[in-house]
């Protein structure tokens, strides 16, 4: 009884209080770039694309695990989109039959020197790697392996793929996105990865070779923080990849992590395979701006956190053009359960189109695909039901632009 009348005595007092900006760094907690070239016809056809509703569940969620990791591929050639989920060291291959998703384990990544490699928050991305027509898929992963499933002639139900480990970093290959970044005809695929102990995390492109060996070039290093995801295309329309990533910004107080914030950003593209800086293109999330105390931090103050939906970090994306205005815009998901959909102007400025549905906790499994064959561009998410629970489902989210 007294713990729940704090909480809601401090939730009021947080609610009246001034809780945009944080004591501890006297900064913005929230912001977005603001866009000046976006016109009525881009808004009204992205406010089109997506309802308010959570979708309807395909799957349910691991139950083991706190998080999944999804992504789109077409294994069996069967033109229909199915996925794979990465749950703790499972990955299921989930079959379309008709719009039945039938979810088998398939692979359990092996422990390395007695710790589990894990694919929570960590990656998986499908890409047809080798030229011979058929998807494969890479995954990263908690131990710093790069794995790649090649397809041996797959067929529905029948998954069968040859794994081949190519990489080994220090922890954390966390975002993989695919691309033909140099533009030869073979896909090579960018990988986000982190030495151990935490100093750096580092973003490298991995350029195909045409015979499952890869040349490695770092295109940009962030100190004290993981990247926590990658996302590649054309963002701003000129002819060349560009990367979005996104990564958890925090402070330590107390030997606690203080005002977590999602930050979301933007390399573009030189056009001779080099990145400039980043470009913030919003941040989200806040931490409450009193603090009482490790125990009251950990058991208190992080439930009234998540109860008002502020624990926007360990963000995660997917990107699509799911507005069909000839521009890729994305999605974030993160701790708070959320799914924000932002919109492109076309040159690579983004603004929020606003959050399409509050799913609970741990929006961390996002991934887009046309799922139900009409066209536009769905999504699939993956999130617990609520704070505190390990049960959770897979959702489909339709576009509703056809």
């Amino acid at each position: 009884m007294i713990e729940n009348s704090v909480c809601i005595f401090l939730t009021t007092v947080l609610l009246l209080g001034s809780v945009f900006v944080n004591p501890l760094n006297g900064a913005p907690i929230e912001k977005n770039n603001v866009l000046n070239s976006l016109s009525q016809s881009d808004l009204r056809s992205s406010l089109n694309c997506f309802n308010s509703g959570p979708g309807e569940i395909i799957n349910k969620k691991s139950a083991g695990s706190p998080g999944a990791t999804l992504a789109s591929i077409d294994y069996d050639g069967d033109g229909d989109m199915d996925y794979i989920e990465g749950s703790f060291f499972d990955i299921f291959i989930c079959t379309n039959n008709q719009d039945n998703f039938q979810r088998e384990l398939y692979y359990i990544l092996e422990d390395y020197n007695g710790y589990p490699d894990t694919l929570d928050a960590g990656a998986i991305v499908a890409v047809d790697i080798n030229n011979d027509g058929q998807e494969d898929f890479i995954t990263g992963g908690t131990q710093g392996f790069i794995r790649i499933f090649i397809n041996n002639n797959s067929q529905s139900g029948i998954p069968q793929f040859d794994m081949n480990k190519i990489a080994k970093f220090g922890q954390a290959v966390y975002g993989l996105s695919v691309a033909d970044f140099n533009d030869d005809g073979w896909m090579d695929f960018a990988a986000s990865h982190a030495t151990r102990p935490l100093g750096y995390s580092t973003i490298s492109i991995f350029y195909n070779q045409g015979d499952l060996t890869f040349t490695q070039k770092d295109v940009y290093s962030i100190y004290e923080h993981h990247v926590k995801d990658l996302e590649s295309g054309d963002f701003d329309n000129d002819g060349d990849i560009d990367l979005l990533f996104a990564y958890t910004e925090y402070i330590w107080y107390d030997d606690l992590p203080w005002n977590l914030i999602g930050v979301y950003c933007m390399l573009e593209n030189e056009g001779d395979e080099t990145f400039g800086s980043e470009k913030v293109i919003a941040e989200r999330g806040r931490d409450l701006f009193f603090y009482f105390g490790p125990y009251f931090y950990l058991n208190i103050q992080v439930r009234i956190r998540n109860f008002l939906g502020l624990d926007r970090y360990n963000p995660q994306l997917t990107s699509a053009d799911y507005d069909n205005d000839g521009d890729i815009d994305f999605l974030v998901g993160d701790n708070s359960g959320k799914v924000e959909h932002f919109i492109n102007d076309g040159y690579g400025n983004f603004v929020s189109n606003g959050v399409i549905h509050w799913y609970g906790h741990l929006s961390w499994g996002l991934t887009s695909g046309d799922f139900d064959g009409d066209g536009d561009i769905d999504f699939l998410v993956a999130a617990n039901n609520k704070y505190g629970t390990l049960e959770g489902n897979v959702w489909l989210k339709r576009n509703q632009l056809n």
